[in-house]
């Protein structure tokens, strides 16, 4: 091969690189933006035996501008049975999630709240007729002892951990669609071990019965 032959394939090859890194860095979006009211069509005043309340002391991250816009939408309610027992759901949607714009997993928030993390354990859930991919988290922050159950979508993968969203926003990215993802936390205060685990799972189960398929949708994914 002469050095002329060299040139252009050396050129040839920069070009190729060039026009491949121009076409990921300028990817569609898979998804568009929702507003709070239609994220909030998933989580109704009542469900099942839970009426829903005004509840103080939400764990949530540190407000800043990143943090708004990450999410498209954000629903926090809290929700109270006839025993009085409460539980908290809070639910964050964007539509656009990329290595600087990523949802802010519980692994992550609570201890930068002061908590302590006791236990992480990997679960699975029956929702909407598709098993989906879940974590139970308890936390501790002095006399304050919460069980989470939680789950993220990022486009129509469940990715458990932070390496796993990546790779999940990757395969988007590197495909030319920027994928969305939801965070989905339920936790509760006043019930420990298997009985606050039955109660989310029971409140999730509830929940997805009478959800409106938009709402499923952003939930779970349209797999």
């Amino acid at each position: 091969m002469t050095e002329f032959d060299r040139r252009q394939m050396l050129i040839g090859l920069t070009l190729t690189a060039g026009a491949g890194l121009t076409y990921l860095s300028q990817p569609e979006r898979r998804a568009t933006a929702v507003s709070t009211t239609a994220l909030a069509q998933a989580a109704p005043d009542r469900i099942g035996a839970w009426q829903s309340v005004t509840l103080p002391d939400f764990v949530l991250p540190v407000a800043t501008s990143l943090e708004n816009a990450i999410y498209d939408a954000q629903v926090m309610k809290g929700y109270r049975n006839a025993g009085g027992k409460s539980l908290y759901c809070l639910m964050a949607y964007g539509s656009i999630q990329d290595y600087s714009l990523q949802l802010h997993r519980p692994e992550v928030c609570y201890p930068s709240s002061g908590f302590t993390i006791t236990s992480l354990t990997d679960i699975a859930i029956t929702l909407a007729g598709r098993t989906i991919p879940a974590r139970i988290m308890v936390a501790q922050r002095g006399n304050r002892r919460e069980t989470v159950l939680f789950w993220t979508r990022v486009a129509d993968a469940f990715p458990r951990s932070q390496w796993e969203v990546r790779l999940q926003i990757f395969k988007g990215f590197f495909s030319g669609r920027l994928s969305d993802g939801i965070i989905v936390r339920l936790s509760t205060t006043e019930f420990e071990g298997e009985a606050a685990i039955a109660q989310l799972r029971q409140f999730a189960t509830d929940a997805a019965a009478k959800m409106p398929p938009g709402a499923a949708s952003l939930l779970f994914g349209n797999a």
